[in-house]
């Protein structure tokens, strides 16, 4: 079975409707699914919702408090011998607002062989239409965060683990000449959505 698992904060100002907007961004954008538009129209705006194609079924739940919003859904599609699962569920309360998703993929058949796993496209769009928030002192990025002369008391705080970071950081030093072995931006964006973590770049300044 292929696994994939992301986890992370988002604008705190989003809300489960912001949520339902991604999800129709994404499943819209995908070439792989038969839902239109009219069928995301009729997601409910709380409550359950569901509803099923010849392979394909999406459900839905949004939930809402005085304390707090949530909501989720689940993606589920047949594709000959396999069976492709998209779970993605968003919780805002009053401090902050975070986003997990789950895609699986598993054989229905012992025979079937299940392809190789990778990052997929959900993750980069509920991050571009949602916005990173704050995972204590770092803002959620696909983009490294870029380490200045005068970040030394930020920087420490990161490596020591006293930044109030829930998510793993990558802290990529760099020589006095400034070149780097690793690149620092197709690391933070390969990076980005597995388990969400934060590429930190330190810059040395002449």
């Amino acid at each position: 079975m292929q696994n994939f698992v992301a986890e992370f904060p988002v604008d705190s100002s989003r809300d489960t409707n912001d949520f339902l907007m991604a999800i129709n961004e994404w499943m819209l954008g995908s070439r792989h699914t038969s839902f239109c538009q009219n069928d995301l129209n009729a997601i409910a705006l709380d409550g359950e919702w569901s509803k099923k194609l010849e392979a394909e079924q999406l459900e839905s739940l949004v939930a809402k408090s005085t304390s707090g919003e949530s909501a989720a859904i689940r993606y589920t599609k047949i594709d000959g011998n396999l069976e492709w699962v998209t779970s993605i569920a968003f919780s805002k309360q009053s401090m902050d607002s975070w986003v997990g998703i789950r895609v699986y993929c598993e054989s229905l058949y012992p025979s079937s062989r299940v392809p190789s796993p990778k990052k997929p496209v959900v993750v980069r769009t509920f991050l571009n239409r949602l916005g990173g928030g704050k995972d204590g002192e770092i803002h959620v990025s696909s983009s490294p965060h870029n380490l200045a002369n005068s970040d030394i008391e930020i920087a420490t705080r990161s490596i020591l683990g006293r930044a109030g970071c829930r998510l793993p950081l990558v802290y990529v030093s760099a020589p006095f000449q400034n070149h780097q072995i690793v690149d620092s931006t197709r690391l933070a964006l390969a990076l980005s959505g597995s388990r969400r973590m934060h590429v930190l770049r330190a810059i040395t300044q002449s």
